[in-house]
């Protein structure tokens, strides 16, 4: 009796030898089922047992429970040497995410001092990432955008000699979405979104670049900025954000007023479109103050007798001049002329 490997043009892996008086029950010297267990256990799996000559023997070797089968009996025929044949293959493993092993483990767990487990048996599965990159928004600038697909394939390996036998091809069931571009106040960015890229064996990187707003910059007549004016920056358009949108005019100083006809603080402006970042001058000037107007005034000089109720006892000619001019105009005489007719001068209001 033989044991051979289909997997290598039936080379012999055991022999074993049979001698008896015909009828007897053949019995293999030194064979016992256990034998094709512990080739079973590095890694073989049964085919099949046979006899090359006796169709009544052969149906005793069916299956491939080696302890299931029987060798039968001698013939009676010495010229010819009853053969049988124990067939076995090399069992295969196959790695992938479904089955997935340890590195440096028994390939076969009954033979640990067979085939191990390698890291390129376990080479089944890769994770690549479509990344879109923010810049330029300072601290405002949003965090990366990863998305990650999966790949796998499968690897079949023979678990006699621990070589790997066949991949089958990398496959991904993943696939990338479309990345709409966050909005950033006060920046724009240079594409709306980032359009969803093919899925492949590779890392991908997308970039997305911020720019600053322009600014709204009141001017003096000569292009100047006005001194203690705030310039506030265009907001983006929250609906698009590559795009500012309007502003509004501020507001300038006391004295201040914008140049353009009907314009006034707090009107919208547009950015400029052609230049996202520049600055838009709003041209201010300096309101003149009118000089005041000058009026002629008016006053009068009493004389009241206060022991005869605030009597009127005479009263100067209308005096005029102008707004804070001096009064050309002296009480000294008529008060001296009643302190003769024996009054008092109790206030002179005129001074």
């Amino acid at each position: 009796m033989q044991i051979v490997d289909q997997d290598a043009n039936d080379a012999v892996l055991d022999s074993y030898t049979s001698q008896g008086k015909a009828d007897a029950e053949i019995n293999f010297t030194n064979y016992t089922p256990q034998v094709v267990v512990d080739w079973v256990n590095k890694g073989y799996e049964v085919v099949n047992a046979k006899n090359d000559n006796d169709s009544a023997i052969a149906a005793s070797l069916t299956g491939t429970d080696p302890a299931k089968w029987k060798f039968g009996n001698f013939d009676n025929n010495q010229k010819i040497v009853q053969a049988f044949t124990i067939t076995l293959k090399h069992k295969h493993t196959t790695f992938n995410p479904q089955n997935p092993g340890q590195p440096n483990e028994p390939l076969n767990p009954k033979d640990p001092t067979g085939p191990k487990v390698t890291q390129a048996m376990l080479d089944y599965q890769e994770t690549y990432t479509a990344t879109v990159h923010y810049e330029g928004a300072g601290k405002d600038t949003p965090v990366d955008n990863v998305q990650r697909s999966t790949w796998t394939r499968s690897i079949t390996v023979d678990n006699v000699t621990g070589g790997i036998l066949n991949t089958t091809p990398w496959v991904s069931t993943d696939s990338y979405k479309n990345v709409p571009t966050p909005v950033v106040q006060s920046y724009h960015a240079n594409k709306a979104n980032v359009p969803a890229p093919k899925n492949e064996r590779k890392d991908i990187i997308n970039y997305v670049l911020y720019a600053p707003n322009g600014a709204i910059v009141p001017v003096d007549p000569d292009g100047n900025p006005i001194l203690g004016v705030k310039h506030p920056v265009f907001p983006t358009d929250p609906t698009n954000p590559t795009k500012p949108a309007v502003g509004k005019v501020p507001t300038a100083p006391d004295g201040w007023l914008p140049t353009k006809p009907n314009e006034k603080p707090g009107d919208l402006i547009s950015p400029d479109p052609q230049n996202p970042s520049a600055d838009v001058k709003v041209p201010f000037h300096k309101q003149e103050t009118p000089p005041p107007v000058i009026t002629e005034q008016k006053a009068q000089v009493q004389y009241i007798d206060l022991d005869e109720h605030d009597k009127i006892m005479s009263q100067s000619p209308i005096l005029t001049g102008k707004s804070g001019a001096k009064i050309d105009y002296s009480t000294a005489k008529s008060i001296k002329t009643y302190e003769d007719q024996g009054y008092v001068l109790v206030n002179d209001g005129f001074f």
